[in-house]
């Protein structure tokens, strides 16, 4: 009996231990469930952890986007207002579809509601700042953009596009018109790029219908101020020009029937006059098929006088109110005028200038008795190989110029130029064509040229009435000179070493020269000094002895001869330019006592 207790009770201990050790079997098994749960949970949250920074460090990525902006999808009939209201500049940005090009065009405006920037068929992605607004549609068909989080309570949907679009066809016109009161431009976008052959013109008015500019072909925004207004014709192109009229604008324009200019063809040689009777500028616009548009021109004010001139132009034509501009042109051109002012030229027969070809063997003579100014153009030009020769005569006397290269001369009331070409091939002066009695040919130059060595001194006298200037290339050539100068013998001043380009000398000194060195040295002597004779001989025109009323009327007998046939007539020309004139009749006076 005993025995089987102690059985029982074998058992029973062999089955609590069992019981036992499942029971720390499961609570192990819990435990490492727990750690494994445990450690899968930060795994989990260690990957958002990571997924988080990753999208934080990569900012440029779509994810990016999705997380921080909000999608709005955009169509062609309706846009989406966007106003910038933080301080800082923010990026809007286009979703990207690899299958399909859609693109956007906007219009972005400032705080005042100006329009400052526009555009269309676009991709790239879009900033606005601060306190800026960009309203935005679809290209064609559709466009989603990303928009920052920050502007979702400043967008919002527009039940109207961004731009109206006008077709205009080659040869039609209309008219714009900014009707704001407010200060505002309007700005028009235009897509003149990819339409083949398009030129279009465009005339701009103020607020008060006068023109402000013309372009015959302009690129670009059209831009018109508060209260004005343009005219834009299709000239020409393959295809209708496409303008995008801000939407809020879509009233702003109207076809009309009168184009914006008139054109005729101007051949070479032709010359025209246009007058301005009562606008403040008309400008005119030449234009060429291949070479060079050259025209001369003068203008003329509303008392005839003469404004200003050019020639070998190529640019726009301007004709100021009241004003009459004469235009030659040099090649065969297209000349667009301003439709209002159609009647407001003509063809004239006479050209432009009177045109002077100075060559190494010509002198001219130019006399102005009776206008106040006359003004001569030359192709000399600063820095160029040709330059001109010249005296400038009065009742003074003479101005002697050398070597030089303006271009442009005047003449005044009672002058007279003597000009001849100084150095290169050819010159030309432009003279107006109403003075082309002005002027003649004369035989004798300017100056005549004496090479000077050390092996001789030189002496040259003064033996006119006026001081005169000598020149020489001493300085170019690198040599010297001693030069001593005489008045009635009487020793005037006393130079040495000299590299002076010019020497002066009164009425009746006398200079000797004498170069130093072995180099030689040229001096450009006035050809007045090619006769020498004594001062008070050349105005004893009747050869009795003395200067007095006599010779003065004899040289008022011959006055306005240019036929210098005999010794008589030769004596009276005293300036020695081939004609007897006011100047010669001066020379005379000046010597009677």
């Amino acid at each position: 009996m005993k025995k089987k207790i102690i059985g029982l009770i074998s058992i029973v201990f062999f089955v609590v231990s069992i019981l036992v050790n499942e029971n720390i079997l499961i609570a192990s098994s819990t435990t490492r469930n727990q750690e494994i749960s445990a450690k899968e949970e930060t795994l989990q949250k260690t990957t958002v952890i990571n997924r988080e920074n990753v999208l934080k460090e990569n900012k440029g990525t779509s994810d990016k986007a999705e997380t921080s902006s909000f999608t709005i999808s955009l169509d062609t009939k309706t846009s989406y207002e966007v106003t910038n209201t933080i301080s800082q500049t923010l990026t809007i940005k286009r979703k990207s579809d690899y299958l399909n090009d859609y693109r956007y065009e906007y219009i972005e405006y400032d705080e005042e509601g100006n329009i400052v920037n526009s555009g269309n068929n676009r991709y790239e992605d879009l900033e606005i700042s601060p306190n800026k607004k960009v309203r935005i549609s679809a290209t064609n068909e559709k466009c989603e953009l990303y928009i920052p989080n920050e502007l979702m309570k400043s967008t919002k949907k527009v039940d109207s596009p961004t731009f109206q679009q006008l077709y205009i066809e080659k040869g039609e016109t209309y008219e714009f018109v900014n009707k704001n009161n407010n200060g505002k431009e309007l700005r028009f976008k235009n897509d003149w790029g990819w339409r083949t052959g398009l030129i279009y013109s465009i005339i701009y008015y103020n607020k008060y219908n006068d023109v402000e500019k013309m372009e015959y072909s302009s690129v670009g925004d059209i831009v018109i101020g508060e209260g004005k207004k343009v005219k834009l014709t299709v000239e020409s192109g393959a295809e209708p020009m496409l303008v995008h009229i801000p939407y809020e604008f879509k009233d702003c324009y109207k076809k009309v029937s009168i184009p914006n200019f008139t054109s005729f063809i101007a051949e070479k040689g032709e010359t025209y006059e246009f007058t301005n009777e009562f606008c403040d500028n008309i400008e005119i616009i030449p234009t060429s098929s291949g070479e060079k548009c050259s025209y001369d021109y003068i203008s003329y004010d509303e008392y005839g006088d003469i404004r200003h001139m050019g020639y070998n132009e190529d640019r726009s034509i301007y004709v100021s109110k009241y004003d009459k501009t004469k235009v030659t042109f040099e090649s065969k051109a297209i000349i667009h005028v301003p439709y209002e002012f159609k009647d407001s030229y003509k063809k004239v027969s006479t050209p432009t200038f009177e045109k002077i070809n100075l060559t190494s063997d010509s002198s001219y003579l130019i006399t102005n008795y009776d206008k106040e100014k006359i003004e001569i153009l030359s192709s000399t030009k600063l820095g160029g190989d040709e330059t001109l020769d010249y005296i400038y005569y009065n009742e003074s006397g003479g101005e002697y110029y050398f070597r030089q290269q303006y271009d442009n001369y005047k003449i005044y009331k009672n002058q007279k130029m003597k000009v001849s070409l100084g150095s290169g091939k050819s010159a030309t002066l432009y003279l107006p064509y109403e003075f082309r009695d002005k002027y003649k040919k004369i035989q004798t130059p300017i100056f005549f040229k004496e090479t000077v060595t050390s092996e001789k001194a030189y002496e040259i006298k003064n033996s006119t009435n006026s001081k005169i200037s000598i020149f020489n290339d001493a300085f170019q050539s690198g040599a010297k000179f001693n030069i001593v100068t005489y008045k009635d013998e009487v020793k005037v001043w006393d130079y040495e070493k000299c590299e002076f380009n010019s020497i002066s000398l009164n009425p009746g000194e006398r200079a000797v020269i004498n170069v130093l060195g072995r180099k030689s040295i040229n001096f450009y002597v006035p050809y007045e000094l090619k006769m020498p004779q004594s001062a008070d001989k050349i105005e004893d025109i009747n050869g009795d002895g003395k200067v007095d009323i006599l010779d003065l009327e004899a040289v008022a007998d011959c006055y306005g001869f240019n036929d210098i046939s005999n010794e008589f007539k030769e004596r009276c020309d005293l300036t020695g330019d081939k004609i007897i004139d006011i100047y010669d009749i001066v020379s005379v006076a000046r010597k009677i006592k």
